[in-house]
């Protein structure tokens, strides 16, 4: 199993990609592309909702999906 991300690190790293995607969005503007829609919006939704597990005193986040997603994003937007 792979070590997982604490809440406080994941949220802290959702957020350096939000204002990455933000930035391109606000940059591209009516030339944006679906790609920069679908990043933006997804971004958003997950730094609400992702799923957060208790582990060892500690919040993590259980999806190993997300935070996969979660490093692309950050490696795309080169955060």
């Amino acid at each position: 199993m792979t070590e997982r991300m604490t809440e406080q690190w994941f949220l802290a790293r959702a957020d350096r990609v939000k204002a990455a995607v933000q930035t391109a969005v606000d940059e591209a503007g009516a030339y944006g592309s679906d790609q920069l829609v679908a990043d933006h919006e997804w971004i958003q939704y997950v730094h609400d909702h992702v799923h957060v597990v208790e582990e060892d005193g500690q919040r993590v986040v259980d999806d190993e999906a997300t935070t996969r997603r979660l490093e692309e994003l950050a490696e795309r937007y080169r955060v």
